[in-house]
């Protein structure tokens, strides 16, 4: 395809730079020369004079001004020629990664949920401090060791208060309430004890009277 649209474009610069006199006398020049033999060429003296009566009859000086002239267009135009493919080419590449680059970014609900959740405390006894909830685990807040892993000494808070899961799939946090005084959400929402309550991250929940209180990451 490069090579047709050079012989083309040099054709058409040649066409248009070299006038048609010039043309018709290069044309007689060389029919002149096909009539001459090679023998008589080599004579000395005979081909160089051969040369400038061709010369003279194609036109002289400005002859030789209008090839280089056509010679430069045609260079020029080739060079053009290949700028722009090499500049297209660039940008098929950039348009190339671009769109491998957002096919390759992640849709706003493709966000893998955490492996674990984390239980922080923010009023009572554990303010400040935050226990790792392992999924498929639970978390048993109360007073009585035997049954809780976070231990209060707070009397408002049942020997086993509630537990807590963590949902890896979801990143939701599921409540359960095991007490005899209430586990309720920071929105007014109550924990039940007959089944587990969804909470989702950032949710905060109060134990007993309020005092205790912990924010689900």
């Amino acid at each position: 395809m490069l090579t047709g649209t050079l012989a083309v474009l040099f054709d058409l610069i040649l066409y248009f730079a070299v006038p048609g006199a010039i043309w018709r006398a290069a044309g007689g020049s060389i029919h002149s020369f096909s009539l001459v033999s090679e023998k008589m060429l080599a004579i000395r003296g005979v081909g160089s004079q051969f040369i400038k009566e061709v010369y003279h009859h194609a036109g002289g000086i400005g002859a030789y001004a209008n090839f280089i002239l056509a010679c430069m267009l045609c260079v020029t135009g080739s060079v053009f020629f290949i700028l722009t493919c090499v500049q297209k080419r660039r940008e098929k590449k950039v348009e190339f990664f671009q769109n491998q680059s957002l096919e390759n970014m992640p849709l706003p609900g493709d966000a893998k949920a955490a492996a674990c959740g984390t239980l922080t405390g923010i009023c009572g006894q554990y303010a400040g401090q935050s226990l790792t909830v392992n999924a498929g685990e639970e978390i048993v807040l109360g007073r009585d060791p035997a049954y809780s892993m976070l231990v209060f000494d707070n009397r408002g808070i049942s020997r086993r208060h509630c537990g807590i899961r963590y949902d890896d799939k979801t990143g939701n946090y599921f409540v359960i309430d095991y007490s005899s005084t209430g586990t309720k959400m920071a929105d007014g929402r109550l924990v039940t004890a007959s089944s587990y309550s969804m909470a989702e991250p950032g949710t905060v929940l109060l134990l007993g009277d309020g005092e205790e209180q912990f924010l689900l990451k």
